[in-house]
């Protein structure tokens, strides 16, 4: 949803301005009150759109076209200012100032109609979306025969629920994707005469308001205008009471509507009362429905069933009685075919010459059942060997084109997605197609957006970015596709067809740019802008380019024209992501930049780098994330510990000044920074621990001449005052490869730590009782050299969250645990530890274990097919050994 977006925005450039901004010119007194009355407005309406969900409709595309068009004003207004005093080095005149204070004072007004009106709708929405959720109204593809394709397994598993022996009401429930072979009917014309009249109530209220501004006007006047405007006092009172009328007269219904649902209840459950009943509620968006329906069923042991579906985990999740839940999922590359073959030629065969472009085309369809109804509809209306290599060749235009049902479909999840996702769930259509997501980033570049909002500050904006992720996860719009070693989301994927959703949406809501599409107004331009090699031209070539804030160039490329980049055209930058194609470091050098608030970039030199200090005037910057080549390293200046809205710097080899001491530069803790990698032999000294006291992922390489040496040398023991710290990562960098007896107390771990990884600290394995101790570790890697020493002995109690364990390059002989000293293990993996005797054999018993995998580490890895071989003599069928060579 643009507007969302367009609010948010706004909301945090008056944020930028007000309270971050360090230039005095820009905020007299009568300004900054005129802005802080804007941002108080806007944050309103910012809330008020969070949960608010738009129907696709007329109302709802003007609403939304009105929000966009306030929000898009104020910051031309606003940031046209900031472009002149770039330009000018200058204040701006009085007369100026006073003219575009108005015009603000104007966007206020309009932006608190807007929330009035947002705020009937909402409440229009709560009384229809019930009744709303009963209503599906679908009809069926006449191609072909109805069939059940790939989910013999899901079917058969829900007939043995349905016809279980269990003589309690029970419900069933099916959430994923869409349905196999049903297409709903066009939609019809939803602008009732409940919404038409919600419209008319909303155009008095403006009315009257428009009314009391002129009389005001008129404390004196001419006869013949007070008149006119008497008359159209009494007009306008005789609108209201008929407006009045209707109102009542609405909710009087409302009354014998709800009487007559009660009334029905109670028929359908003394029905029911003393039956075995088989009821399916089909296509569920709402928790709400199952509140409202479940008392008409009632509870006993009559061997009764419930069916329910939905494309919502949490809806499927939702009923409170006995409740069996089944995750749909894509169908398989052969299941495809099948489907796809079934559709277009029934019961029949599929002629052998065009087996092969069927299976083609099958495989383009990525799985999803919609996908392949729409094509085989196209296929079964020419079945020559021609058409089909042609539809092969251009599946994805052929299913855009087709009706547009595809979009129609998927069209319902995107509705009844709340504001917030919306916006969230637009920008991941500019990622290119197929492209694995980086979890982590999305969220770093939604914070850049303003789209995450967390409620007092309770919990961090990252986390606030993961639930988001998971509810659109849950309603089967995004596809994870990699998890972490503690099973949390690290990568996912958007289906071809959702992302060309995104894209229809974002061009015409103009939320972004890109070559191959275009926005459907003149009157407004995208603020995103997507690039890759085949752009002929940067959009903002022809003009100032001030309406850009968002530049991403995702094709790793090596031919491009990114070096030649007028960056002066586009200052109002937020986002510059150029991370996939090398580039020089000079839009660092751009101190003009003043909102910048993400930037990626992918360095060509092999060189050591050293930012330039005016990277301290980007005072916005939450993300700074650089890649270099192996050898290269970048240099940070002493600046950067005033840039106080960091979040996250990951630099592939990073060199930090030293904490600044008090008296050197004014002190400032940086209270967001979360994430700092990877630090190259930094001194953790107590002012350095004080200046990032909320950092949760930390990764670290020290060098020195002996391992026993470095943790002091570089002050490791004060990392134990890191108390958010969640993710340390150690790596040590000796010149002499001598053994340490121990780091005796020094050694010790912030005791929130849920993934730590060693490598080169060459520890004696009894000092891992300090790592054991650990009451939240989840992941533990120990690379190479970590720890020396032929015998482990784990001690008793310890490890106890322990789900992931990684030994690697390590020269242990005897491992001497059993399953109660890894009690929640899942995972197992350990890599050339060829000296390792065995794996215990009492491992397999762990109840939890998943998987385990050995590579290069012979003796290991024999004991792990033992293990494997002793648990499926117990049909344990869930244990899965790899065992490589």
């Amino acid at each position: 949803m643009a507007s969302y977006a367009a609010i948010a925005s706004l909301v945090e450039l008056l944020n930028d301005i007000l309270h971050r901004s360090r230039d005095p010119n820009l905020l007299h007194e009568t300004h900054k009150t005129t802005l802080t009355s804007l941002l108080q407005k806007s944050i309103l309406l910012f809330e008020l759109l969070q949960d608010y969900s738009s129907k696709g409709d007329q109302i709802a595309d003007r609403l939304e076209r009105r929000i966009r068009v306030a929000a898009y004003k104020a910051q031309d207004i606003l940031e046209s200012q900031i472009i002149e005093q770039i330009d000018a080095k200058s204040g701006f005149t009085t007369k100026n100032r006073c003219e575009e204070d108005d015009e603000l004072q104007k966007v206020g007004q309009e932006v608190d109609s807007i929330a009035e009106d947002v705020k009937a709708i909402k409440e229009s929405q709560a009384r229809e979306d019930l009744h709303a959720d009963y209503v599906s109204s679908e009809q069926k593809l006449e191609t072909g025969k109805n069939t059940m394709v790939g989910f013999e397994d899901y079917l058969n598993a829900v007939r043995a629920e349905v016809c279980g022996e269990s003589t309690q009401l029970q419900g069933i429930s099916i959430a994923g994707i869409t349905k196999i072979d049903e297409l709903p009917e066009e939609e019809n014309d939803t602008m009732g005469d409940s919404e038409e009249k919600d419209e008319n109530e909303v155009e008095t209220e403006e009315t009257f308001a428009l009314y009391e501004q002129l009389k005001k006007m008129l404390e004196t006047g001419d006869d013949k205008l007070k008149k006119e405007v008497e008359e159209m006092e009494k007009r306008l009172r005789k609108k209201a009471e008929i407006e009045k009328k209707r109102r009542r007269r609405r909710e009087e219904l409302e009354k014998k509507r709800r009487r007559k649902e009660t009334a029905l209840k109670v028929q359908i459950y003394k029905y029911l009362t003393g039956q075995k009943f088989f009821v399916v509620i089909d296509d569920v968006w709402n928790k709400k429905v199952w509140d409202d329906l479940k008392h008409i069923f009632p509870s006993e042991n009559t061997g009764s069933r419930i069916l329910l579906t939905t494309r919502l985990k949490n809806v499927a999740e939702y009923p409170d009685i006995p409740n069996f839940l089944h995750e749909m999922h894509s169908l398989s590359p052969e299941s495809s075919w099948d489907l796809l073959r079934r559709k277009v030629f029934g019961e029949g065969d599929c002629p052998l010459e065009l087996v092969n472009t069927g299976r083609s085309i099958a495989s383009r369809c990525g799985g999803l059942p919609l996908a392949l109804v729409v094509i085989a509809g196209i296929l079964s209306g020419d079945t020559t060997p021609g058409n089909w290599e042609k539809i092969a060749r251009n599946v994805d235009s052929v299913l855009s084109k087709d009706d547009e049902r595809v979009l129609d479909i998927l069209s319902l999840s995107y509705n009844h997605l709340p504001s917030r996702l919306k916006a969230c769930f637009l920008l991941m259509g500019s990622f290119p197609e197929d492209y694995e997501i980086s979890i982590p980033k999305l969220i770093r570049l939604w914070i850049a957006e303003g789209f995450l909002k967390s409620a007092n500050g309770a919990k961090s904006l990252e986390k606030v970015g993961e639930e988001y992720l998971d509810d659109l996860v849950k309603r089967s719009l995004v596809m994870v596709m990699k998890r972490s070693a503690n099973g949390q989301f690290k990568t996912c994927v958007l289906h071809d067809r959702l992302r060309d959703l995104c894209q229809q949406k974002g061009a015409s809501e103009c939320f972004f740019h890109d070559k191959d599409r275009t926005n459907s107004s003149g009157v407004e331009k995208a603020r995103r802008v997507i690039l890759d090699p085949h752009s002929p031209i940067m959009p903002w070539e022809h003009d100032d380019g001030r309406y850009v804030r968002s530049v991403c160039w995702f094709c790793k490329t090596t031919d491009s024209n990114v070096h030649g980049l007028d960056w002066s055209r586009v200052k109002l930058l937020r986002i510059l992501d150029v991370a996939d194609i090398e580039t020089p470091v000079a839009p660092l050098t751009v101190s003009w930049m003043l909102h910048l608030k993400y930037l990626a970039l992918r360095l060509a030199t092999r060189k050591k780098r050293s930012l330039p200090p005016s990277i301290s005037k980007f005072q916005n910057l939450q993300t700074i994330n650089i890649h270099a080549p192996q050898s290269a390293s970048v240099s940070l200046p002493s600046e950067i510990w005033t840039m106080t809205q960091l979040r996250h710097v990951i630099i592939d080899r990073v060199t930090l000044p030293p904490a600044p001491s008090r008296g050197d530069i004014p002190l400032q803790k940086l209270e967001h920074l979360q994430t700092l990698e990877t630090v190259e032999n930094f001194e953790f000294t107590n002012e350095a621990t004080r200046m990032i006291p909320n950092i949760r992922k930390l990764k670290l390489s020290c060098r020195g001449a002996e391992a026993s040496g470095i943790w002091k040398q570089y002050c490791l023991e004060n990392l134990v005052s890191l108390l958010r710290l969640e993710k340390l990562n150690i790596v040590f960098d000796a010149a002499h490869s001598s053994y340490i007896d121990s780091f005796q107390s020094s050694f010790v771990f912030p005791q929130n730590l849920t993934k730590l990884s060693l490598q080169g600290c060459r520890l004696p394995w009894e000092e891992l009782t300090t790592v054991g101790s650990l009451k939240l570790l989840e992941v533990l890697r120990l690379r190479k050299d970590a720890l020396v020493g032929e015998e482990w002995e784990p001690k008793d109690d310890q490890f106890l969250k322990l789900r992931f364990l990684l030994m690697e390059s390590l020269d242990l002989v005897q491992w001497k645990a059993d399953r109660d000293h890894f009690p929640r293990l899942e995972h197992l993996r350990i890599m050339e530890c060829s000296e390792l005797e065995e794996i215990p054999l009492n491992f397999g018993d762990i109840p939890t274990l998943k998987s385990i995998k050995v590579q290069f580490s012979q003796r290991a890895g024999n004991s792990a097919i033992e293990i494997l071989n002793d648990q499926r003599s117990y049909d344990n069928n869930k244990l899965q050994v790899d065992v490589r060579d």
